[in-house]
């Protein structure tokens, strides 16, 4: 692994825009200890980390934690772990040792760290919360959804990324390896309407698999919805697996946005009722 820092918080000396100010940085910045703590951890090297550590008594263990679980340093993160206690956690942001710990979960789940995940998983973090699953969904990790709902996250949970349940995040990114899984999982294959968001932003793939797996064909209007947005392959397949060409009017959604292609095949399926598409 390189030595190289890859510092994303400290100033370039060639960069014309300003330095960020200590407000604005995130909460685990260590001032001009942070190169030094991303290096150790970008090098697995738990002595350095040790060095820093006493040279800096005021080094909050919480902060180091989260830099080991961005770079997937697992020696840093179990040696830091064996050294935390709850005077070592920001109380103005976490309560409890349980409570940093769901935190870095999702922290490693923004970048599918699996290695360091399943260690915070067996330290406390909270798996009822699921913001680590929606962050997971979100960026189509869909090894680290499977580690969370091997752990005891819940599939229908409701969390951080706009509200949506996480099948509906999924086919609205249209990561189909993760809405396969959350199928296979057992996610309701109608509640939030996934077909519909997928249908919106034209995933021909994701909407296909959801019907397959018996997803309601009209619920939340997905021709509706692939009509007004012009995705004419989604709505040529949606027409040919016999969805109501009236629900939700996508004639005049279509119509609407001057979306004519779209709109003359929806005239063609009206006045022939058994009408395919190629």
């Amino acid at each position: 692994m390189s030595t190289r820092s890859a510092s994303k918080f400290l100033p370039s000396s060639r960069s014309v825009s300003p330095p960020k100010k200590v407000s604005e940085q995130p909460w685990y910045f260590l001032g001009s200890m942070q190169e030094e703590a991303e290096v150790a951890a970008q090098t697995n090297n738990v002595q350095a980390m040790e060095d820093m550590i006493k040279k800096n008594p005021n080094a909050k263990l919480d902060k180091l934690l989260a830099i080991a679980t961005i770079y997937n340093s697992v020696p840093l993160v179990n040696h830091l772990i064996g050294k935390l206690t709850t005077h070592d956690l920001d109380c103005k942001k976490f309560t409890s040792v349980g409570d940093l710990m769901t935190t870095l979960l999702d922290l490693a789940s923004q970048k599918n760290n699996l290695d360091v995940a399943q260690i915070i998983t067996e330290n406390g973090a909270n798996m009822k919360d699921d913001k680590p699953l929606t962050a997971a969904v979100r960026e189509g990790h869909v090894d680290m959804v499977r580690l969370l709902l091997n752990n005891g996250t819940d599939i229908a949970g409701r969390g951080g990324w706009v509200k949506y349940k996480p099948l509906v995040a999924a086919a609205t990114k249209g990561h189909k390896e993760v809405v396969q899984l959350l199928v296979e999982s057992g996610a309701d294959l109608n509640d939030g309407a996934p077909l519909a968001a997928s249908a919106r932003k034209g995933h021909l793939e994701v909407a296909k698999l959801l019907m397959s797996s018996g997803a309601d064909i009209n619920f939340g209007q997905p021709l509706a919805e692939a009509s007004r947005e012009g995705h004419i392959d989604v709505a040529k397949h949606l027409m040919n697996e016999k969805a109501d060409i009236n629900h939700g009017n996508p004639l005049s959604a279509a119509a609407k946005k001057g979306h004519i292609e779209v709109a003359r095949m929806l005239l063609k399926s009206m006045r022939g009722a058994n009408a395919q598409f190629d």
